[in-house]
């Protein structure tokens, strides 16, 4: 014998008073004590039932659960019919995340004792993990209903709510639970996590504040704070709650990966790799933080890096359509056409692509023969795509189909430009009968294009010679004209890496041959921090800048729609891209495969516009 260990005399008694000495104890939280106890008990009578299931009580508290869950299951077997036992062991089942066995043993409890709220309790709680949501709902209600004071019920049908889409119907669990418990962290919790999925992120803030209070150490509430802080733009806050949060739990996946967020979102791509890399460090099998590392390799550049880290998550997630997408635009940047284009056409089921289909009755066209046939083509995403893709119209035409193109309403006039096409029509307009349909940038990957078949003859987009006399006639002098466009859109989530600031325009504004005029659309004209014309006034549809492009004789933009126009009409563009720019720019390169007439200037390091003016 262990000179450390207690002696323990044999117990004396009847079989029930021994029981009592035992559960006496572990209410006394003597668990040593009681399992001695029980321990005797079985060894001298290992077939009752009611020792086996104090025994898994006793084992539960000291916090072997698999052992507790074996004894749970030992007391079953010996009692099969006892509703209790049954009850306790899918419980045990459960916290070992033995699900499908858990869901089991509590049905069978609840078929024994269909009133009994405890099995009911716990049977949700499995089929909230299980995603059955429907179901534990409804077991959720059954133990209020049983119970109107059922703190946990309120709570965790809070959870169960926005796991289901029902951010409203979480809300009022969560204050429901609150009204029995109002300081309680966890219905506070829940309660900014459904404000948050209602995108009441002020509110959330101020829910996660007062849980936080209440459980000042809790890293789950640090983490949700910060993500609502962020959502609200308080990057600095969200940082340092983040950095507490892994203070506290250094090896935390998700934290990790909030943090590697924010970092990215403010260029600071490096240390955003840092958190991204030490989260895959800890847990293998986490997507996100893949995905989001081959996102910011991306950023820097490190394509062949990014495209690997990409594969590495579709190998454990061959389904996900984001980032089957992003791993096409990752082969794009890099002139993998072939490759790029087919991966790309995961957009259509990827949860953060926002187009949508349009509902044509037509087949979509997969490369069958078009001679006498109408393919209706239809635009799919912003002005620049659309000016960059319709390009492509004129091979379908050659092919001997008639083509009908849908596109944005401020592009219809310019569009009509475009040889070969029988019929412009707006996205609000009837969707016309035709054999096939595609959208506009599925037009590559169906047509093979790579970058030795691109088609690069410009222009294939016209001004009206009377709207451009229009605009030459506002230039007063014979200096060189040059257009400039120095703001993006500023609705776009990477809008910080594509405008550039007025002050960084400085060293081109100062040449003193040139004659600069605004075709900044969108702004009032006072806006403009330069004193130089301003043509984008007089620009109400794209036909409108067309006309004042072709006025110029040169534009420098950075990469807005002007950009693709500009190119498009052959005009001489000179392009300002940040250092991480979209994918049809393509890596390194001075010019481009699509505008022959384009030069582009790219920054040296993120954010540095002034060097490269």
């Amino acid at each position: 014998m262990n000179a450390n260990t207690k002696f323990c005399p044999p117990i004396v008694g009847t079989l029930n008073d021994i029981l009592i000495k035992a559960q006496n104890s572990l209410k006394r939280g003597d668990l040593i004590r009681s399992e001695e106890i029980l321990r005797q008990v079985i060894d001298s009578m290992p077939e009752v039932a009611t020792a086996w299931h104090l025994r898994a009580l006793n084992t539960q508290k000291m916090g072997n659960f698999v052992l507790a869950a074996q004894y749970f299951n030992k007391a079953h077997k010996l009692s099969p019919l006892n509703p209790n036992y049954l009850r306790d062991l899918g419980a045990a089942l459960l916290s070992i995340d033995r699900l499908e066995e858990a869901r089991k043993a509590l049905e069978k409890a609840k078929l024994l004792a269909p009133e009994d709220a405890a099995v009911r309790f716990h049977l949700a709680n499995t089929q909230t993990r299980q995603q059955e949501l429907s179901a534990a709902i409804d077991n959720y209600k059954f133990c209020i209903h049983q119970n109107p004071e059922a703190y946990d019920a309120y709570s965790n049908l809070s959870a169960a709510y926005r796991q289901a889409g029902k951010p409203f119907e979480s809300q009022k669990a969560s204050q429901q639970a609150l009204k029995i418990c109002p300081e309680s962290p966890t219905a506070l919790n829940n309660l900014g996590l459904a404000l948050c999925d209602s995108n009441n992120h002020p509110d959330a803030i101020k829910s996660f504040r007062k849980a936080l209070n209440n459980a000042p150490s809790d890293v789950e509430i640090m983490n949700n704070l910060a993500v609502a802080l962020h959502a609200e733009n308080h990057i600095q806050e969200a940082h340092a709650v983040l950095k507490q949060a892994l203070t506290l739990r250094p090896d935390w996946p998700e934290a990790l990966i909030n943090l590697g967020n924010i970092l990215r979102e403010q260029s600071k791509f490096s240390d955003a790799i840092i958190c991204y890399q030490r989260a895959v460090t800890f847990d293998h099998s986490r997507i996100t933080a893949l995905g989001n590392l081959a996102l910011a390799l991306l950023n820097l550049n490190k394509f062949e890096e990014s495209e690997r880290n990409y594969k590495k998550a579709l190998i454990k997630d061959p389904g996900n359509s984001d980032l089957r997408m992003s791993l096409g635009i990752c082969q794009l940047a890099q002139g993998k056409y072939e490759e790029g284009w087919s991966n790309y056409e995961a957009r259509w089921t990827a949860s953060r692509f926002t187009a949508q289909r349009r509902d044509s009755s037509a087949p979509t066209w997969q490369g069958e023969p078009l001679a006498g046939r109408r393919i209706f083509v239809y635009a799919e995403q912003g002005f620049g795509d659309t000016l960059q893709f319709c390009r492509f119209l004129p091979l379908l035409s050659e092919m001997g189909a008639e083509v009908l193109f849908e596109c944005q309403h401020s592009l219809v006039t310019l569009c009509h430009s475009i040889d070969g096409v029988g019929k412009i029509i707006t996205q609000n307009d009837r969707i016309p009968e035709a054999d096939f349909s595609i959208p506009l940038m599925s037009l590559p990957h169906v047509l093979s294009i790579d970058l030795e078949t691109i088609p690069s003859e410009v222009p294939y987009l016209r001004a009206k010679n009377n709207q451009i006399s229009e605009f030459a006639c506002r230039l007063h002098n014979t200096k060189r004209q040059v257009g400039l466009v120095w703001l993006g859109n500023p609705n776009r989530q990477d809008d910080r890496m594509r405008s550039c600031p007025g002050s960084a325009l400085e060293p081109i504004l100062s040449v003193d041959e040139i004659m600069f005029t605004s075709l900044q659309v969108g702004i009032d004209p006072s806006e403009i921090p330069f004193n130089m014309n301003d043509f984008g006034q007089y620009c109400r549809t794209f036909l409108d800048t067309a006309a004042a492009i072709e006025a110029l004789d040169l534009v420098i933009t950075v990469d807005t729609a002007t950009a693709h126009l500009a190119g498009a009409l052959a005009k001489p563009v000179w392009l300002m891209l940040g250092h991480h720019a979209d994918w049809r720019y393509l890596a390194e390169r001075h010019d481009s495969p699509w505008y022959p007439t384009m030069r582009i200037f790219r920054q040296a390091k993120p954010g540095d516009w002034i060097g490269l003016t």
